[in-house]
């Protein structure tokens, strides 16, 4: 993990090892390098199958920490409770909840959207409404905090059908955005596309508004741009050795 195809690695080898564990007869789900199992066996024979998982894993030159025998448990971002048959949202101990504040130098489209999505969000991980009042007052008061007047309410999904698949040959353009700039670029920019790959034009069908997409793209703040220049400048790059001429007898 960490490295620049890290993910990709690990959902291989994740894959890989739960081809594996098939023959325990567990239902076995994987995120990464975080897994969660259910099983209907005894105590006595979770412990035996947690000890089958561990003998998996060092056969292929891995180590693995497991808790067996749980009714409660934190996987990912949402606790699920076995006694209850109940599910909520979970936040690690000591986290402080922060989001982009609603006078943040950020598209429109970006700031309206942050107080429904993390409504949605938190509907989706909770079972019912109980849960989900549990585990809003935190996110509420964050949002209070960030200058949003919104109230979260409990709205669970309901079925949907299935989106049209998005189009491959779409060309995106993404300028940068920010509030000082009074100009509609997007407006200005789609209007270009009309204007000089018209319905006549021989490349009308390459160039136009379903090939050639908007979306702003968000510039560093402040802060970011000068922990950047303090790290250049307090930890300046290492010149790599030279590495010395091959000689020839």
């Amino acid at each position: 993990m960490g490295s620049f195809d890290g993910a990709e690695t690990c959902e291989l080898v994740g894959s890989f090892l739960l081809s594996q564990l098939q023959e325990l007869n567990i239902n076995t789900g994987l995120y990464r390098d975080d897994g969660l199992a259910i099983s209907n066996a005894s105590p006595r024979d979770t412990e035996n199958i947690k000890k089958a998982i561990c003998r998996i894993f060092n056969k292929n030159g891995l180590r693995i920490t497991i808790e067996a025998n749980k009714k409660i448990i934190n996987f990912l971002d949402v606790t699920f409770n076995l006694h209850n048959e109940t599910f909520y949202p979970y936040t690690k101990p000591n986290t402080t909840l922060q989001h982009v504040h609603h006078e943040s130098n950020h598209p429109h489209s970006i700031i309206k959207n942050i107080p429904p999505g993390i409504n949605k969000r938190l509907s989706s991980l909770s079972s019912d409404r109980t849960s989900f009042d549990q585990a809003a007052a935190p996110y509420q008061k964050a949002l209070k905090e960030s200058g949003y007047n919104y109230t979260l309410r409990y709205d669970p999904a309901t079925p949907s059908r299935g989106k049209n698949r998005q189009r491959k040959d779409i060309l995106w353009y993404n300028p940068p955005y920010s509030k000082n700039v009074n100009t509609n670029i997007g407006h200005r920019f789609l209007n270009l596309i009309d204007k000089h790959f018209h319905k006549d034009h021989k490349l009308r069908k390459i160039f136009n508004r379903n090939t050639i997409k908007l979306s702003y793209s968000c510039m560093n703040n402040i802060k970011h741009a000068i922990d950047n220049h303090n790290k250049r400048i307090l930890n300046p790059q290492r010149p790599s050795p030279t590495k010395p001429p091959d000689k020839n007898m």
